[in-house]
C-alpha cells in the first residue's frame, strides 16, 4: 500500500479485519427467518493485474435481497482507498439457486459491472460505463454435513468494448471463459 500514508494504513488494517453483517428486517414465517435485506461492509487489499495498480485496497458495500425463494438479487460497489482513491465499479447480480436432491444443488448468476472513469482507464479503456457480464453455473454435492465438492462453469464478456479491451487490442480480457472445481469443509 505505497499509496497510503502510515495513519490510513493502520485504519485500513483495521476495517480488512472487521466484517460488519447488517440484517434488516426480517419477518418470522413460522417456520424459518427470512432475510429480506442483506447488507456487507468490508475492506480488501486486492492485487491487480500488472497493467493495473501493483496493489490496492477497496471498501465495498454489498446489500442483497430474496425476491423469491431460490431467486435474488444483489448491488455491490467498490471505493478504491488506495491506488486511485476514487469509485471503482459496481456490480448488479441476480442468482438463482435450486437443490435438485438434499445433497446436490445448482445455481445460475447473471451479473453486469459498471466501471468508474480512472478503474476503467487503468485496465486499458477509454472511460467508464458499462464494463463487462458474467454468467455462470455451478453445481455443489454435499457429502457430509461439513465436506462438500463443487463444480462450475463461468462465461465473461466486455458490454463495451471502448471500456473492455481484449488482450489482443491491448487490453486485460483475455480469458472468456473457465471452468472450476472446489472442495470445502463446514467447522
Amino acid at each position: 500500500m505505497a499509496f497510503v500514508k502510515k495513519p490510513l494504513q493502520e485504519i485500513i488494517i483495521f476495517i480488512r479485519n472487521l466484517c460488519i453483517n447488517i440484517l434488516v428486517p426480517t419477518i418470522f414465517t413460522g417456520k424459518s427467518i427470512i432475510t429480506l435485506l442483506a447488507v456487507i461492509l468490508l475492506c480488501v487489499w486486492v492485487a491487480m493485474p500488472p497493467a493495473m495498480a501493483a496493489e490496492t485496497a477497496e471498501i465495498y458495500v454489498s446489500a442483497g435481497m430474496n425476491i423469491v425463494e431460490g431467486l435474488s438479487v444483489g448491488l455491490t460497489g467498490y471505493y478504491d482507498i488506495d491506488a486511485i482513491n476514487a469509485f471503482s465499479y459496481a456490480t448488479l447480480s441476480l442468482s438463482h439457486g435450486y437443490d435438485i436432491t438434499k445433497e446436490l444443488s445448482v445455481e445460475l448468476v447473471a451479473s453486469v459491472v459498471y466501471a468508474g472513469d480512472q478503474f476503467a482507464k487503468n485496465a486499458g479503456g477509454s472511460d467508464g460505463g458499462l464494463y463487462d457480464y458474467t454468467a455462470a453455473l455451478s453445481f455443489r454435492y454435499a457429502c457430509s454435513d461439513a465436506w462438500s465438492v463443487s463444480a462450475g462453469v463461468t462465461y465473461v464478456n466486455a458490454v463495451d468494448d471502448d471500456n473492455l479491451k481484449e488482450k489482443s487490442d491491448g487490453g486485460l480480457l483475455d480469458t472468456n471463459s473457465y471452468v472450476g472445481v472446489g472442495i470445502s469443509y463446514a467447522f
